[in-house]
């Protein structure tokens, strides 16, 4: 809600530390929308490291999900 700007004014920064939060825990979702919100902040070279970092973990955590189900799904 505070990325799209839903029920107030857009707050980046304030979204940015909620998916962190969550991201920090695993949550593939939120470190996805961390990473795609970091990288749309062209202002700092630093933000686009940090957005690879993040997606890459989001893919991470996707692959490893597909893996797990597909197992419970062969047994």
């Amino acid at each position: 809600m505070l990325e799209a700007g839903e029920g107030g004014p857009v707050d980046a920064a304030g979204a940015a530390k909620y998916y962190e939060a969550a991201a920090n825990y695993g949550v593939a979702e939120a470190q996805y929308n961390l990473g795609m919100l970091l990288a749309r902040d062209h202002n700092h070279e630093t933000s686009l490291v940090s957005a690879y970092k993040w997606l890459v973990l989001a893919e991470n955590a996707v692959k490893q999900s597909a893996e797990a189900a597909q197992e419970c799904g062969s047994r």
